[in-house]
């Protein structure tokens, strides 16, 4: 790969030791400066953290993930939903979803073949990144480790980067304690479900020790609502941090996961009509139907780890960070993934082993400071770079079609053969094996000023971020589709407190994605492609009556996506052949409004209700008719509501009862299909009770989740869980 800049190269081949000299550099410093001995220093956040202490109850205090450092969410003139450990805590959630439901706009995206289970469709457009910490995390992850879950709306490429325009989900993990705490939990259920977690952490070597640590495991069986399935979840993540001094600070951060199922799950095979047009899942099947053989599985190993230390020097706080994320994805499926033709019913069958597999590599220096000004008001600055590389790789064995089992008849379970006759020996047909090697780099500066006694709120930033990619053909050894694309992303916003319990807001924001390969012109490659671009728009109101009891957001949003690949016919050549051009001037769009309410009367009471209306239509499209239709793959409307009441000191307290519901609208199956997956309502209960002396607690908690077992999909290609059940018994010290 070529280098764009002999600056610029140098300095990314250079970012790993200048990152390690920084950390060395200033823990010396620190180390060198501290007036008094470590074990006496508190332990402090930086504006780099979430302050999770100050959250009450369901309601959180403020963000990071919309700017990088520490605002409140009353004060940030952005669209973010911010989900509490308690919140968390009380949805007993085995994956990231049943807590992202919750923020309105937000749908499942889960591709279930070939992607994580964290993908998602967020105002109409789908994105497969999920952070981990700010940084580019898994795809497929456990819970037990989530303190915070934050959603930004819109375009966020002045902090992220490469990202999708719809918005992020950023997931904060917890952080070691300085006093000992030690969570056991243990949880069965219908459908022999089990689960088992732990959390442990303290200081190191005592009370007042400037090292201090967390432990965080957690096994999980499934439940086995499909026959056959069994999957099984192990977590373990341990953590550190290291105080040295007073201005210093040392973060390592390390996860291992893996999710095994045997056999995985897939169907029910979705069917085609008469006339080739996509119909949903073919009528009469079981709905625990699975079309995998015993032989199938898909693995979905992650190793992810982190260092990042944070200094101040000169009264500026300093943040240099590292951190590493693979995760390799192994499955062999026997199942075909094609439509059942109506006057077959049949599921063609195969043999194919696939492998994915990534590592992304992220390197971050930011430095910020806060000037006070008095009576005119405060500015927060912050300065940041960030240097990635990624290798994605993929191959694909496949079974000869001469060997090809049997179809199986889906009206005829006699021909469900779930055995095989062929070995991994036999998977001679090589479909692919590729490399990608990507780069990215990016520069930004964002600015935080509050003024005119804290009315006005004014939010702005740019980032200027360049993007790399080759593919390598690993059996030959040669490269293709080169190319280096940069982009400049703006962001700014405005928040206006009209009075103290009311804050208007606008804000503009950008995205992009790199776009790598060439046009067509006449059926030739011409120009490369320039990246695909998005535009958001969002203003809206922010609320907080009663002391902050009654809070909210209301927000108008419009997203618009660009430089979407247009193909068109653009003539014939000398023997009458039909001639096809490309160029980039398809468009989506993404308009509605979005509202949240948090309503907590007193400490007994919480209300959470979320409502979303998006509506995500083509705008310039290849298909004409498509124009002004809604988007393949996505949902219009969606509301929640929890309610939560605690009872009171009595014979009843230490009793907390729990529910809600969730309603998800007609989704959209696909481009040019009139077929839609119905919409759904998911009732949710939980039943606490807590009892305990002193530090010592044990609680024992009863959860009920699609109490009415309905029947749904997640997305086009995943169905929901049934009816469930599960019980759980913790100790909490």
């Amino acid at each position: 790969m070529s280098p764009r800049y002999p600056t610029l190269s140098r300095l990314r081949a250079q970012a790993p030791a200048l990152l390690a000299l920084l950390i060395i550099g200033a823990v010396r410093t620190s180390a060198q400066t501290a007036a008094a001995p470590a074990k006496e220093e508190p332990v402090s956040l930086t504006p780099f953290e979430v302050n999770a202490n100050a959250d009450h109850g369901y309601r959180p205090s403020n963000s990071v993930s919309a700017t990088r450092i520490d605002v409140p969410l009353n004060e940030l003139p952005i669209t973010i939903n911010a989900f509490t450990q308690d919140f968390i805590n009380d949805q007993k959630a085995r994956s990231l979803w049943e807590v992202v439901r919750f923020a309105p706009g937000v749908a499942n995206a889960n591709p279930e073949f070939n992607g994580g289970s964290a993908v998602y469709n967020i105002r109409g457009f789908t994105t497969a990144t999920t952070l981990r910490n700010g940084f580019a995390g898994p795809t497929v992850l456990e819970t037990a480790n989530i303190a915070r879950v934050e959603v930004v709306k819109g375009p966020s490429s002045l902090l992220y980067g490469n990202i999708q325009p719809g918005g992020v989900v950023n997931y904060i993990t917890k952080r070691p304690e300085e006093k000992v705490g030690v969570r056991l939990e243990e949880t069965a259920g219908t459908d022999s479900y089990f689960r088992s977690t732990a959390d442990i952490t303290g200081p190191v070597g005592g009370e007042g020790s400037p090292v201090l640590f967390r432990l965080i495991g957690a096994y999980d069986s499934a439940p086995k609502f499909y026959t056959p399935y069994k999957g099984e979840t192990t977590l373990i993540n341990p953590s550190l941090t290291w105080k040295i001094g007073s201005k210093t600070k040392v973060n390592f951060d390390y996860e291992k996961y893996r999710f095994k199922e045997s056999p995985p799950l897939m169907g029910p095979q979705p069917y085609y009509d008469t006339a080739g047009i996509y119909a949903g899942p073919l009528p009469g099947v079981p709905w625990d139907f699975n079309a995998a053989s015993f032989v199938d599985y898909r693995t979905s190993d992650s190793t992810f780890y982190s260092v990042d230390v944070t200094t101040e020097i000169a009264s500026w706080t300093l943040r240099a960070a590292y951190s590493r994320d693979e995760q390799q994805i192994d499955q062999l499926n026997t199942a075909g993934l094609y439509g059942t033709d109506l006057a077959t019913h049949g599921v063609n069958r195969r043999g194919r082993f696939q492998r994915n597999a990534w590592i992304d590599n992220t390197y971050q220096l930011e430095l910020t400071r806060k000037f006070d000004f008095g009576d005119t008001g405060d500015l927060s600055v912050l300065f940041g770079y960030q240097r990635g590389d990624r290798e994605d790789s993929g191959r694909q064995d496949a079974l000869p079609g001469s060997k090809a089992p049997a179809p199986w008849d889906l009206y005829n379970p006699a021909t469900w053969i779930r055995t095989v006759n062929w070995t991994m020996a036999d998977l001679t047909v090589h479909n692919s094996n590729y490399r990608i090697n990507a780069d990215r780099d990016g520069y930004y500066t964002v600015l935080d000023f509050n003024t005119l006694n804290k009315k006005l709120h004014l939010l702005g930033g740019v980032r200027r971020s360049w993007s790399d990619s080759i593919t390598t053909d690993v059996p030959t050894g040669t490269t293709s589709g080169y190319f280096s694309q940069n982009k400049t992303t703006p962001q700014f916003g405005v928040l206006y407190s009209a009075t103290q319990e009311i804050g208007l807001y606008a804000s503009y924001s950008e995205s992009y994605q790199p776009q790598g390969g060439s046009l067509i012109t006449k059926g030739v490659p011409g120009k490369s492609k320039v990246p695909l671009t998005g535009k958001g728009y969002d203003a809206g109101i922010k609320y907080a009556f009663l002391g902050g009891r009654l809070s909210g957001t209301v927000s108008l949003f419009k997203v618009e996506y660009d430089n979407l690949v247009r193909e068109f016919v653009d003539g014939v050549d000398a023997n009458n052949n039909v001639l096809i051009s490309q160029e980039q001037s398809g468009a989506d769009q993404s308009k509605g409004v979005e509202a949240d309410m948090l309503w907590a009367p007193d400490d007994r009471w919480q209300v959470l209700a979320t409502y979303a209306h998006v509506d995500p239509t083509h705008k310039v499209n290849s298909d004409v008719t498509l124009i002004d239709k809604q988007l393949a793959d996505t949902v219009k409307d969606t509301a929640n509501l929890w309610i939560k009441y605690v009872f009171p000191a009595g014979s009843l307290h230490g009793l907390s009862l729990a529910g809600g519901v969730s309603y998800t609208g007609a989704r959209y199956a696909m481009d040019g299909s009139p077929f839609e997956f119905k919409s759904y309502y998911l009732a949710d209960f939980l039943a606490s009770y807590e009892w305990g002396a002193d530090r010592l607690k044990y609680s024992l908690d009863l959860s009920v989740k699609n109490a009415f077992d309905e029947k749904y999909f997640l997305s086009t290609a995943s169905r929901g869980d049934p009816a469930r059940a599960s019980i759980s018994f913790a100790l909490k010290y």
